[in-house]
């Protein structure tokens, strides 16, 4: 195809492991891309793609002369901000030629913020589905005991409060379990301060920042994911987690509730409630010793994520897309 050789430039505003597996990705499909970091000079590329929250995007990148395609990461999107920060993602809402989502409801509150809906380009990015495949199923390894993993990042936007809530709830009212804790954040050392008496007992585990490898591992030993995130797309943590067939325990917001059907691929509890977490974490545990409802559970989300997860060939089709438009 002719037009892959045309020159896209990835600018990375935020450092992340998803820059660099976009890229070489691309580059695997046969499009010509290569990566900098927002600060350093660059070539003249046909087209700038911006990877970072719509927000802080400096202006600098926003003032280039080239096709410039934003890729939200959602939550920018979501947000009720202060003047200041409304004010500079209108701004560069208003100076990007086409915007990359990941869902339909993402889109939507991009329209809604005033971009046009003939710009956006819809790629729910996905898993690479031959290093995350099907794992064996797993039968509890202590009777009445099962493990849970989570790896958001410590923020306030991915309900990480909330989360510890409803397991401190859960525990108190007898679940016996161990929740393994990945990642960092701002309101990591605050919240181990405030749930030390937890951190300190069998229950929690805090495994800190994981590799993609590390985390795959920590995924396939766990008998439940669990996400309590108030705000996202289709988060790639939980299309992983999926894809291994490792049920998925989280938040009702849309983007979950068009991943996930209640009770069918995972399970989903109120968004914001650590009550309804709670009690989700107990009817979860409560069916774990039943294996044909769990491995109907596994290959019902491995089965959705084959459909609409194949990460090279949702890449493949947003970069077709965005070429289009550039012929």
């Amino acid at each position: 195809m002719k037009l892959k050789t045309k020159k896209l430039f990835f600018v990375d505003l935020e450092y992340s492991i998803h820059a660099r597996r976009f890229v070489v990705s691309a580059n695997k499909i046969g499009y010509q891309m290569d990566f900098f970091k927002y600060d350093e000079v660059a070539p003249h590329p046909d087209v700038v793609l911006i990877l970072g929250t719509i927000d802080r995007i400096p202006e600098r990148i926003l003032n280039l002369p080239n096709f410039k395609v934003g890729l939200s990461w959602a939550y920018d999107l979501y947000r009720d901000t202060s003047d200041h920060v409304s004010c500079s993602r209108s701004r560069s809402l208003a100076k990007l030629d086409r915007l990359i989502v990941d869902c339909d409801y993402v889109a939507r509150l991009a329209v809604a913020k005033g971009f046009p809906e003939s710009r956006i380009i819809n790629f729910p990015y996905g898993v690479d589905l031959d290093s995350y495949r099907l794992r064996s199923h797993l039968k509890p390894r202590k009777t009445g005991q099962v493990t849970f993993y989570t790896n958001r990042t410590w923020r306030q936007e991915y309900g990480i409060k909330i989360l510890l809530e409803g397991f401190r709830l859960a525990q108190a009212d007898g679940l016996e379990f161990t929740l393994k804790l990945a990642g960092d954040g701002q309101l990591r050392i605050g919240l181990m301060h405030e749930y030390r008496k937890f951190f300190d007992s069998s229950c929690f585990e805090y495994v800190g920042e994981v590799t993609e490898l590390e985390n795959r591992h920590h995924l396939e030993l766990s008998d439940f994911y669990v996400s309590a995130s108030l705000y996202d797309g289709f988060s790639v943590s939980i299309l992983e987690s999926m894809a291994i067939g490792v049920p998925v325990i989280a938040s009702d917001i849309e983007p979950n509730k068009d991943l996930i059907r209640d009770n069918e691929d995972g399970f989903l509890f109120s968004s914001g409630n650590s009550f309804d977490l709670s009690n989700k974490l107990f009817a979860a545990t409560n069916i774990y010793e039943n294996q044909d409802e769990i491995r109907s559970l596994s290959e019902s989300a491995r089965e959705k994520i084959e459909i609409q997860a194949d990460f090279l060939k949702n890449l493949g089709s947003a970069l077709s897309n965005l070429y289009d438009d550039l012929a």
